[in-house]
């Protein structure tokens, strides 16, 4: 059997029951279903849909607070990995009781500046912003990369050496770092010499 037929046979199932004609079934191809597993995971993280009642940890970043899920980090970043296995997990997990909806739950909070501090062993850069911790989350949830439009006071820059562009593209170069996502930080580093 050629290749061509192997692919064709492949992507094409066919449904017998009980001895009746058989119905061929087309299966989608793997980029429409990486397409929706990709849009799926985003909703879990999405602050515009009531998806966190699904999360099992929370982590709180510049103020904000983020439901997510342990084993998608984990499963995504070596860092995590390591971090939800470890005692200082649990030693810095505090089990607040989180209202939502209609249900009462209990998930650790964390505060990622105390995770970046006590389990980070680069040095830290200070504060980092929710939009570069939601970006980085958002690479691991589903692996595209969303940067989110650069805030600037003055309506007229052109955002290629602005303060602000500027500290996201350091944030998420020290994120990818710290959480081992090489794919993304391999990006930024080639950014970093384009600001």
């Amino acid at each position: 059997m050629d290749e061509a037929n192997i692919s064709s046979t492949i992507s094409q199932f066919s449904i017998c029951c009980n001895n009746s004609t058989e119905i061929p079934v087309s299966l989608p191809n793997d980029s429409i279903v990486y397409q929706r597993l990709c849009s799926n995971l985003q909703t879990l993280i999405n602050p515009c849909t009531n998806n966190d009642i699904f999360s099992d940890v929370i982590v709180c970043v510049s103020g904000r607070s983020l439901p997510l899920h342990r084993s998608i980090l984990a499963a995504r970043s070596p860092f995590f990995m390591s971090f939800f296995s470890s005692k200082g997990f649990i030693e810095l997990a505090s089990s607040t009781p989180i209202s939502n909806s209609n249900v009462e739950s209990t998930r650790p909070k964390l505060d990622l500046a105390c995770i970046l501090n006590t389990f980070s062993h680069q040095d830290s850069i200070g504060n980092v912003g929710f939009d570069a911790f939601f970006a980085i989350v958002g690479f691991l949830y589903c692996g595209k990369q969303s940067i989110p439009e650069v805030k600037c006071i003055d309506e007229q820059c052109l955002h290629e050496a602005c303060g602000p562009k500027v500290k996201f593209s350091i944030e998420m170069l020290h994120l990818s770092s710290v959480f081992d996502v090489p794919e993304l930080k391999d990006y930024w580093q080639v950014c970093k010499y384009m600001i």
